[in-house]
């Protein structure tokens, strides 16, 4: 145990296709696939009010820590994805892993 999730609740901006959502969170996840102690990323929705959840696993708080840290130098990098968002409609948390189940 002692994961770490990082979870977005968020819209996109009016306007924005599924198509460039997707793209730009490919485009993403080239930055997010070389940090070290991910573990996982996930892009999940939309819900029936629009809201989407972007998750990120990490191994530990530390790598979660050093992930954003690395997100905010290199903003160019996922730039294209931030664009998309609506960003009075962000919520973020930071979570621990308490339990889990894998098949």
């Amino acid at each position: 145990m002692g994961h770490v999730v990082d979870i977005m609740r968020l819209k996109f901006r009016s306007g924005a296709s599924e198509a460039e959502i997707l793209k730009a969170s490919d485009q993403a996840n080239g930055l997010f696939t070389t940090m070290p102690g991910l573990l996982r990323r996930a892009l999940l929705g939309p819900d029936k009010d629009g809201f989407w959840v972007d998750t990120v696993e990490y191994d530990s708080l530390p790598s979660a820590e050093q992930s954003a840290k690395t997100v905010h130098e290199k903003p160019g990098v996922a730039q294209a994805y931030f664009a998309l968002v609506d960003m009075p409609s962000l919520t973020f948390q930071r979570l621990t892993v308490r339990g889990e189940a894998v098949g």
